[in-house]
């Protein structure tokens, strides 16, 4: 059993669609460029969809701060209404003109996903057992024959409440967990690593779509920090925890007894291993030309260490950015596939020129045949691309030299976010602001009246350099008063006080006695 299954594994698998772009069976990256709304974020998930079906961890890291990533979780049914308007369509008479149908969101399911927030956002349960449906109304509940709905129950504090009677079909489409943000030194990392690791792994285990979005972070430089250790931690944390599956392995998941040849395993099973990253606004986070902070810069220093080993850990990597050249060299060559969306001619590099080119000789060649219709079909330039089109270049290249190839793409099944989609209006899952009440917001404290970690992280970090800002005022002040060189001269606190202040390193609100005093006290506690 084990030599067959030694034997087997090392045959690659074969692609039915010799020219297919998405192989779930081995790790590649994904770039796709494009015009902004050209529907680079739907071919990203389309990809990043077809993995997650066919084994794979998928974690979508980074997009948009709009809820863009939760919408794996909606589900419209766009496609049955765009079945229903398609028909209609037909039975109009032949003198009528009919509607060309534009590309439009195709969605007939839905995924859940594990929302992964910072420590200090608290949600509102009760809000996210709406939109889970975790109970059933009362006129359900009703209908099926009860009379009383829910009973009242004595919290430990002496509240009663109600407790509602939960749907026998209750499915937690989201569900929240917390990851501590990496505090100054990573002196949290194990406690960091640890929360991470066990959120991908529930996504393993539970089949759902790991999701991070920026609109949860209080600033950025907490975005960016946390961006940058998962992806230095996630090479480590799949090597460990997401290891390949064996005969056994495959019956203990099944619940059998016996071992499963490795001929007789779901594309699922061989896949379980590997993981999936998708990071929408890829571009932002690895230009080659901005001025950054330092925060940006290490993003940046992840990705370019990732992207050179991450088929090594079985991670694939999809992102978007509407211009190459704006990307980091060292990055953006790494590429496997390179899927090309409607870009306008000024954003198409001079590395890519070749394929304008390439694609106007074939146009004119079929031209030359006498027929220009199917010459513009088959290939119309990249400025002209249909948003259901693209071109996709492949890491391959064949006797023509390299190789590409025209697409009709197609959306995601679940619902792709829109301009116009408002998901705080659709899920009733709203952040809480000054004018403003919500389902979820920042904290500083938690219901039990204990500090968020990262809050007390934060205080304490700021003692510190309150505490080296004062050192730095006392020493300054003490020179000039007793300077160490006898030929200078001994300054007055009050020449000293005006001479901090126009350093700009005198504390707010300090008086003159206020001073005196505190300076009076920092040579005794010195021995001066």
């Amino acid at each position: 059993m084990a030599q067959e299954y030694q034997h087997l594994r090392n045959i690659k698998r074969k692609s039915k669609n010799p020219d297919a772009f998405i192989d779930p069976f081995m790790a590649s990256i994904t770039f796709c460029q494009g015009n902004r709304g050209s529907g680079k974020s739907s071919v990203d998930e389309l990809i990043a969809e077809e993995h997650f079906k066919m084994g794979h961890t998928v974690i979508d890291l980074h997009s948009a701060g709009n809820y863009e990533s939760l919408y794996w979780c909606i589900k419209h049914d766009c496609r049955k209404f765009w079945d229903k308007w398609r028909a209609e369509q037909e039975k109009l008479p032949d003198n009528m003109i009919k509607q060309d149908e534009p590309l439009h969101c195709d969605c007939d399911t839905r995924y859940k996903i594990i929302l992964v927030v910072p420590d200090y956002v608290e949600f509102d349960e009760s809000a996210l057992d709406e939109f889970n449906g975790r109970f059933y109304s009362k006129s359900e509940w009703s209908d099926l024959g009860h009379i009383d709905y829910g009973k009242l129950v004595t919290k430990s504090t002496g509240e009663k409440v109600r407790e509602l009677p939960v749907r026998s079909d209750y499915v937690e489409w989201i569900k929240v967990r917390k990851l501590t943000i990496p505090n100054k030194g990573y002196k949290n990392r194990d406690q960091f690593v640890s929360e991470l690791t066990n959120i991908m792994l529930m996504g393993q285990r539970e089949k759902r779509i790991v999701v991070l979005n920026p609109i949860f972070y209080k600033d950025i430089p907490h975005k960016l920090v946390t961006l940058e250790k998962i992806l230095r931690e996630i090479p480590a944390i799949v090597q460990t925890n997401f290891k390949a599956m064996t005969p056994r392995t495959v019956a203990e998941l099944r619940g059998v007894d016996e071992p499963v040849p490795f001929g007789k395993w779901t594309p699922q099973e061989e896949n379980r291993h590997r993981v999936t990253i998708l990071m929408r606004e890829f571009g932002s986070l690895v230009s080659s030309q901005l001025t950054e902070e330092r925060n940006q810069v290490i993003v940046k220093k992840a990705i370019f260490a990732l992207v050179k080993v991450l088929r090594h850990f079985h991670l694939s990597l999809v992102g978007d950015f509407q211009r190459a050249n704006d990307i980091y060299s060292g990055v953006r060559e790494q590429r496997d596939y390179f899927v090309w969306k409607c870009s306008n001619i000024d954003i198409v590099s001079e590395d890519y020129q070749w394929l304008r080119t390439d694609i106007k000789l074939r146009r004119d060649e079929i031209i030359e045949k006498g027929l220009p219709a199917q010459a513009y079909a088959l290939f119309p330039n990249i400025e002209d691309l249909k948003p259901n089109q693209m071109y996709v270049l492949y890491p391959q290249k064949n006797e023509l030299g390299n190789r590409y190839k025209l697409f009709t793409v197609k959306m995601p099944s679940f619902h792709h976010h829109q301009a116009d989609d408002d998901f705080e209006v659709e899920t009733g899952i709203i952040k809480e602001t000054v004018n403003r009440k919500g389902t979820w917001r920042h904290i500083i404290k938690t219901k039990e009246g204990e500090m968020v970690e990262s809050e007390r992280d934060r205080l304490n970090e700021d003692k510190k350099v309150r505490e080296a800002n004062m050192t730095k005022v006392f020493d300054i002040a003490n020179a000039l008063m007793h300077p160490s060189d006898p030929t200078k001269k001994k300054m007055k606190a009050l020449e000293v006080f005006s001479h901090l202040g126009d350093l700009g390193i005198r504390p707010d609100g300090w008086t003159m006695s206020a001073f005196r005093k505190w300076l009076q006290r920092e040579r005794n506690k010195r021995g001066l």
